[in-house]
């Protein structure tokens, strides 16, 4: 009957939790306080259908593990570049504020009950973080300005690791009871997880890029590598395995590693799941009598750490900013606590509980109290209060584009150049990657999958341009996207037969005036060019089609029909032959190299490491064995190396203006220019289109004085971007 009663116990947590997680998700909110109140209902002092005490031992180790994936997975989602551009405002939340809460709350609870203040910053430390599971789904509800979403974004997303990394400082520092070994104690776990976390996410990522995995199982070796991590560095350094994993996902997510698209959505599944379960179980586990014990003392802490610590923390994190004093109003009525507070305040309660702490119960009930208040009061208050401070948007007016292709990027180019934002979703990554290189927003999403809360930047979508080659898909992303955000306006190319059957009736078709798909061919040859340009109206473009119209302030891919103004518009001529297809203006040097290998280590290091990571050194031998071999001088004084490379998904074009000819052994006649193409392994057929056109290119004379005689690099950048005078078309 134990057994049953284990296996009860188990199985309700986690099916009731899911369903509850779920639930949540399609009310668009977030699921603490619903797995909060189901925990007690269902609990001992409820139904008593989940009974934590019966897992024993087995409940600290679920919570260990089950905090180690959910830290990891956070790390593997958090956005490093968006990192770099954080506010001011950001940097002193994690900052002052962060002291201001930890120090603030410990004197509040010190003041209150005259605990051993050490074990106050212990209760303090657990209310620093906030957490993206309970803050995302408020901000998709309430949409906010986007300032200030953003504030409360990374401030739920970083400041997770923050709150772990003091909550384990104070906990040190009682279990050594304030001796100097808790110093000691936490610089060994610090640089324990540190390095450990360096080297796992290291070796992760060199064995996804090696590509040693079947691409079926990477899931389970991820999350297998992420519990051997946790283990394994609190084998070496009690404790520093949540540190350790947190660091290696962090490395992974800033790595970008192959793969890690597919692994992100996998662990997303798996910690909504564990959230629910793990829920459930620390809220049957709560003890009410604790609760009355401390009675008044946990609500007037509550009113002092919500209206008093909060609204200090705000004020102190934002001197000298821009804010209005509405906009830091609503940043200080919202800090709602999740899951990570709830399981580390569990954690430290069973340990300090063994180690004889008959004050460790007021960790779970102090820090249950803090959510339950703040993720309650702070749901139903927020939009209110966001509407009488006057810091709601009043209508959503980023641009979701569903393919990235070269066509939407070029929109969404235009788009964020007149001040709006934009966003692309794909689910490949080839295109992705492309659109981020380009400084692009850019997600890796099945758009007839993805959920709303799964990415702020989504929260401020009023308008949905479905625009992929597949028309199909197009009109089954206006349907299901017309539902999630109701009041957006959409858009899809119908296809080539013009067909707008099975979208909702406020969808409107464009660019029906030519053909997606052969658009789509044509890029692996052509190069699309665009121009912007003010007409006035009625529209009129006998040089191109229209692909995008600003008319008095407002964006649309239709042509305005009103016959007063100027519009702005964004046209497409399909036609142009230049070759910039897989090149910037960066990539283009005037050397003044003596030797091929000098040459060619010129053009690699014009690449940047972070954005592509070649193994240069090993391409530079590769090259000069080729040019042993073969030369790759096509004659007239030009040569065209090239090679293949695993670790890039676009390919790369450098070029090399020599201002003296070039001698070397290899060839019989002086070099002038170099073209060195990059492909991506795997696809020789581009590869050898491109080498095509280039030969085509440089056969011209007019063309070779032209670059030659350039005197700057924008100049030689303008003759590869227009093709020059006798340019030969490409066959069809």
């Amino acid at each position: 009957m134990h057994t049953l009663d284990i296996l009860t116990t188990f199985v309700a947590s986690g099916a009731i939790g899911l369903i509850l997680v779920l639930w949540a998700e399609r009310l668009r909110t977030s699921p603490i306080g619903f797995l909060l109140l189901a925990g007690v209902a269902f609990g001992p002092e409820g139904l008593e259908l989940i009974q934590p005490k019966l897992l024993g031992e087995g409940l600290n180790v679920l919570i260990n593990l089950a905090v180690g994936i959910i830290l990891f997975e956070g790390g593997l989602t958090l956005d490093i570049r968006g990192y770099r551009k954080l506010s001011k405002e950001i940097h002193g939340v994690l900052t002052r504020g962060v002291l201001v809460t930890w120090l603030g709350t410990a004197v509040v609870l010190w003041f209150l009950l005259r605990f051993d203040f050490p074990f106050c910053l212990l209760a303090a430390s657990l209310i620093i973080v906030t957490g993206p599971t309970v803050v995302g789904p408020l901000l998709h509800r309430i949409r906010i300005k986007e300032n200030l979403r953003q504030i409360l974004y990374w401030e739920a997303v970083l400041i997770d690791p923050i709150g772990v990394f003091l909550a384990l400082l104070s906990y040190e520092w009682i279990l050594t009871a304030g001796n100097a070994d808790a110093y000691l104690n936490f610089f060994f776990r610090l640089i324990a997880g540190l390095a450990l976390g360096g080297a796992f996410g290291a070796g992760l990522n060199f064995i996804l890029k090696a590509n040693w995995l079947p691409e079926e199982r990477i899931n389970i070796f991820m999350l297998t590598s992420a519990m051997v991590a946790l283990t394994l560095s609190n084998l070496i350094v009690q404790e520093s395995g949540l540190l350790t994993v947190t660091l290696a996902g962090l490395y992974l997510g800033w790595k970008k590693s192959p793969g890690l698209v597919g692994i992100i959505a996998y662990k997303t599944e798996l910690k909504d799941f564990l959230i629910g379960l793990l829920f459930m179980l620390l809220a049957a586990n709560l003890h009410f009598n604790n609760f009355y014990a401390y009675g008044w003392v946990l609500l007037v802490a509550l009113l002092l750490v919500a209206f008093l610590i909060r609204p200090f923390n705000i004020l102190l994190s934002t001197l000298g900013s821009d804010l209005t004093w509405r906009e830091k109003s609503f940043l200080s009525w919202v800090a709602p606590r999740g899951i990570v507070a709830a399981s580390m305040a569990s954690l430290f309660t069973v340990q300090l509980s063994r180690n004889g702490f008959v004050q460790a119960d007021f960790l779970e009930t102090f820090t249950y109290t803090i959510i339950a208040g703040t993720v309650l009061f702070q749901s139903i208050t927020a939009k209110g209060v966001a509407g009488l401070l006057q810091v709601l948007q009043t209508r959503p007016r980023g641009w979701l584009f569903i393919g990235s292709n070269p066509i939407t990027r070029a929109v969404a180019h235009f788009v964020a150049r007149t001040g709006e934002q934009s966003l692309l979703l794909d689910s490949n990554p080839r295109e992705v990657k492309q659109a981020q290189r380009e400084g692009l927003k850019a997600i890796c999403e099945n758009a007839l999958q993805l959920e709303l809360e799964q990415y702020i930047e989504l929260a401020d979508i009023g308008h949905i341009l479905a625009a992929t080659p597949n028309e199909e898909l197009n009109r089954l992303v206006c349907q299901r996207w017309g539902q999630l955000i109701p009041e957006a306006r959409l858009f899809f190319w119908p296809g080539e037969e013009k067909k707008s059957h099975g979208v909702p009736k406020k969808a409107q078709a464009c660019w029906s005036d030519f053909s997606l798909k052969s658009l789509q061919i044509q890029t692996e040859a052509k190069e699309l060019f665009t121009c912007e340009d003010i007409h006035p109206l009625p529209w009129k473009n006998n040089q191109g089609h229209g692909l995008f119209f600003v008319h008095q302030e407002r964006l649309s891919p239709i042509p305005p029909t009103a016959r007063e103004g100027e519009v702005k518009a964004l046209t497409l001529t399909p036609f142009a032959v230049g070759l910039l297809g897989p090149m910037r203006e960066d990539w283009i040097v005037f050397s003044q190299a003596k030797s091929l290998y000098a040459l060619y280590k010129e053009l690699l290091s014009l690449l940047d490491e972070e954005q592509y990571p070649l193994a240069k050194e090993v391409m530079l031998e590769e090259l000069m064995l080729r040019e042993r071999e073969y030369s790759s001088l096509i004659g007239k004084g030009v040569a065209l190396p090239h090679c293949y490379d695993s670790y890039i998904e676009e390919s790369i074009l450098l070029i090399g203006i020599l201002k003296q000819p070039l001698f070397t052994e290899y060839s019989q006649e002086p070099i002038e220019l170099v073209f060195l193409l990059i492909s991506p392994a795997g696809h020789p057929e581009t590869h050898l289109q491109m080498l095509s056109k280039l030969a085509r290119f440089a056969i011209q004379e007019e063309n070779r004085a032209a670059l030659l005689q350039a005197q700057s690099l924008s100049e030689a950048y303008g003759i590869l971007e227009k093709g020059h005078v006798k340019q030969l078309e490409p066959k069809a």
